[in-house]
């Protein structure tokens, strides 16, 4: 069963109220109701990015520190809100917003946070909010920590900005901050971009807890990737790096990173690696990079990568070469404006491509707008016609994407969640699919045998709103998919919502 929660926090008063609605059953997808308002507004064109983690936090006027579900939203500009959710009674309650400062960038934008425990007075670590910030409008950026165990009497959170040295000359944009495994030489990786030259780089830092700042010890330069239909390379911008334990054999067998890539692509890395010119293990290219124009002040990029989720499956040994252990790893990352793609990472070193997703991405019809590419979704999947769009409405772009599974069952169910922009919230039900070689009774392969549900009616007031970022977070056998929402993707200012789907019985890995 999936059942759906949204939250109304209303600026001005900071007063939550809560909507409940039940969504019936997974394979009901006509039945999902719509959700009735958004949360705030804020600039659609770089906010909504998503941060979901079980963090201590001082709850209530009391302000004990408790174990609390906490989801952090970017509103695109400096400010970043904080929503508890309580899984007892599916409750989204709005706690708080913090603004980031940057010394000397005018206007910074607070881009995709992360949770994370950070020794930051010296005291031992503590749950922390980590916010890289870029400049609005120039290159430059920086990182602020907000404290979530510590608040002063007005009940604002603590926040510590410029923990990062970033100017034009030196650091560019920052983009995010990942923490490393215990073997690393160093502890975080932040991808960022320099501007002088361009140069697009994971840099490999440290934290010092006497003065709250991370401190950049080496440099990764993210290598570019290569486009079999172009035979040229392009620029890979880093984006969201993911630890993951891989094993195979003696060749690996230890924590790699894996490394999501604004122009297309994942790259997979290691950590371990002192010598910068031997960390790159593999790249991953999508099939396809470029521009679309929707008007002159609205335009996106094809093939763009930003999130990605691994599912991890059961291990067997080589019989003939007991020396090498494999853990099957399936990588699912989100292909901007083309679906999603499935790849079968078990030997990280020679990466397997198994399924794409594929949006429909076609040649504009329309010369008023450029005659560019113009992605217009994907149709009725209950239909093998697929028609174009309405005139003038916006190309669809997967961002958000996760995956859950359940061993147990047989063949192991497997749900992938994709936040597909005009088209919706997806849920992809691949556990038939994903078993190739299970047969029906009519005797035919389960390689076309998937079910997608749809929940793309969430609209405020008559404006439909296009799902953003996704994350997910299991407690006992339930997922609960938290969503972000936003009207458009312009540079203007508009409403961006909020939603939570509990998907039951089955878990995140």
């Amino acid at each position: 069963m999936i059942t759906s929660v949204s939250n109304r926090a209303f600026v001005e008063t900071l007063l939550p109220a809560v909507v409940l609605l039940s969504l019936g059953g997974l394979a009901l997808a006509d039945t999902w109701s719509p959700i009735d308002d958004a949360d705030f507004e804020g600039n659609q064109y770089r906010g909504a990015k998503l941060a979901v983690a079980e963090v201590l936090f001082l709850e209530g006027d009391s302000l004990q520190e408790e174990s609390t579900l906490l989801i952090a939203i970017t509103d695109g500009l400096d400010g970043v809100r904080l929503y508890s959710f309580n899984t007892g009674n599916n409750r989204l309650t709005f706690e708080d917003e913090v603004n980031v400062e940057v010394d000397s960038i005018a206007d910074p934008v607070a881009w995709s946070p992360t949770f994370m425990d950070l020794d930051v007075a010296g005291t031992g670590e503590e749950s922390c909010l980590v916010i890289p910030t870029t400049a609005d409008a120039t290159y430059g950026g920086s990182i602020s920590i907000v404290r979530l165990t510590e608040r002063n009497q007005d009940s604002l959170l603590v926040v510590i900005d410029n923990c990062f040295k970033c100017d034009e000359d030196d650091h560019g944009d920052v983009y995010y901050v990942a923490e490393l495994p215990p073997s690393a030489e160093q502890d975080y990786a932040i991808s960022t971009e320099f501007s002088n030259p361009l140069q697009n780089v994971i840099l490999l830092a440290s934290f010092d807890s006497d003065s709250s700042r991370f401190d950049d010890e080496s440099t990764f330069n993210v290598p570019y990737l290569y486009y079999g239909a172009r035979h040229e390379p392009s620029e890979a911008r880093a984006w969201v790096t993911y630890v993951q334990h891989f094993r195979y054999g003696s060749e690996f067998d230890g924590s790699l990173c894996y490394t999501t890539n604004h122009n297309g692509g994942v790259l997979i890395w290691d950590p371990d690696t002192t010598d910068s010119t031997d960390r790159t293990v593999s790249r991953i290219a999508v099939s396809q990079y470029g521009g679309w124009y929707y008007d002159e002040d609205t335009k996106g990029e094809l093939g763009d990568v930003h999130r990605a989720a691994i599912l991890e499956g059961g291990s067997s040994t080589f019989s003939d070469l007991d020396t090498i252990q494999v853990d099957c790893r399936l990588l699912f990352f989100s292909n901007r404006t083309m679906g999603f793609i499935v790849c079968d990472v078990s030997k990280p070193n020679a990466p397997q491509h198994v399924w794409q997703w594929d949006g429909d991405t076609r040649p504009c019809e329309d010369d008023a707008i450029g005659g560019d590419w113009g992605w217009h979704g994907s149709g009725d999947v209950d239909d093998d016609a697929i028609s174009k769009a309405d005139g003038g409405s916006f190309p669809g772009e997967t961002f958000g994407i996760g995956v859950a599974s359940n061993s147990s069952d047989d063949p192991p169910t497997i749900h992938v969640y994709l936040a597909g922009g005009v088209d919706g919230l997806r849920l992809f039900d691949l556990s038939e699919f994903l078993d190739p070689f299970g047969e029906d009774t009519t005797g035919d392969s389960n390689f076309d045998d998937f079910s997608i549900d749809i929940y793309d009616n969430y609209q405020v007031g008559l404006d439909a709103m296009q799902a953003f970022d996704l994350q997910t977070f299991t407690e006992g056998d339930d997922t609960y998919v938290f969503t972000s929402w936003r009207k458009n993707r312009t540079n203007t200012n508009g409403p961006i919502g909020l939603t939570v789907h509990v998907d039951e019985d089955v878990e995140c890995d």
